[in-house]
């Protein structure tokens, strides 16, 4: 089969690039593996609209088969239907598409692929039916398409999570067994987490999380394991700090603020903390001092870490060694 030539906006062209960088997708020297990822991504969403498809032509056709009892006329109202459905959800914006991106089907998708043109093209082109496709995936929050290019993944690990199986993932080369606990999405809608737990030679579990992308490949096991109520406990704990905190200590902080800081600290999202209490400027967290200091950190004049004493000369310090930068 020949490549898939498809011309995108800049905006759908460089957000597959940042997704590809995002999820460190089968990166070597730096590179992303883009034939692999337009393959996953084709495939996944595919699937949903297809799922999709198929559910909604099935309630429509429950409606009509109260009406009309012909059902060749059934099947005709139901094409005309999806007709109209494809052609609203169609680009026929006037933005320019000239960012060409180009993929070499897999051959374990070349069924779907034939499906693809044989069934679903209709009145559109090839190069415009994957560009809705790939504009669809565009539209959704990052932690939603990651949950989609990693969807093999996600189910392997929630499958295991269902049937208290332990699974196994390659960490630099080494394979690890792990318990998986959750999969959690981070407030700020950009990533999936799996906390999960290694049980240690004293029988403890160490627990941490891990991005979903680092659980590619992950393996279920035949391995049962049973949680207790304690360790239960645990998990839920160090959940409530958010799944970026589970293996970082967590400190109690308290941060003043300026009119200025106040209103950066609305507008900066990213990685945001979220406080504990809020006191007039004055902002509690119970939060790691690393995720502390890289948010903070640039704020400038407009934070001033009031509490602990160690916390507060870490970000004097981290000041100080830029002002003897700047000044040497």
């Amino acid at each position: 089969m020949e490549k898939i030539k498809v011309n995108l906006s800049y905006n759908t062209y460089n957000l597959l690039i940042h997704d590809m960088e995002s999820f460190a997708f089968d990166m070597k020297d730096n590179i992303p593996n883009r034939n692999l990822f337009y393959n996953i991504l084709c495939k996944e969403m595919y699937n949903i609209k297809k799922k999709e498809s198929e559910e909604l032509r099935e309630r429509l056709s429950n409606i009509l088969q109260n009406n009309l009892n012909n059902y060749n006329i059934i099947n005709d109202i139901l094409n005309d239907i999806e007709d109209v459905y494809n052609y609203k959800n169609e680009d026929k914006t006037n933005r320019s598409h000239g960012y060409y991106i180009s993929f070499r089907p897999q051959k374990a998708l070349l069924n779907m692929y034939e499906e693809i043109e044989n069934l679903e093209l209709r009145n559109s082109t090839i190069s415009n039916y994957y560009r809705n496709m790939f504009n669809s995936y565009a539209k959704l929050p990052q932690d939603e398409r990651e949950r989609i290019i990693f969807k093999e993944e996600l189910d392997i690990i929630e499958s295991a999570i269902r049937n208290n199986k332990t699974i196994l993932i390659n960490n630099n080369s080494n394979k690890i067994e792990l318990i998986p606990y959750k999969v959690v999405r981070t407030s700020d809608e950009l990533y999936n987490y799996l906390i999960a737990g290694i049980r240690k030679k004293d029988n403890s579990i160490k627990y941490f999380s891990l991005h979903l992308y680092k659980c590619r490949n992950a393996i279920k096991t035949k391995n049962i394991y049973s949680l207790s109520n304690d360790e239960i406990n645990k998990f839920e704990e160090l959940l409530e700090y958010g799944p970026r905190n589970i293996e970082r200590r967590c400190v109690v902080t308290k941060i003043k603020l300026s009119k200025k800081g106040i209103s950066l600290f609305k507008k900066f999202y990213l990685n945001r903390p979220i406080p504990e209490d809020i006191d007039n400027d004055i902002y509690t967290f119970n939060a790691s001092t690393d995720e502390l200091l890289t948010y903070f950190s640039r704020f400038g004049v407009h934070a001033l870490v009031l509490e602990p004493e160690n916390f507060k000369n870490q970000m004097i310090n981290f000041h100080k060694r830029a002002y003897n930068h700047y000044i040497n």
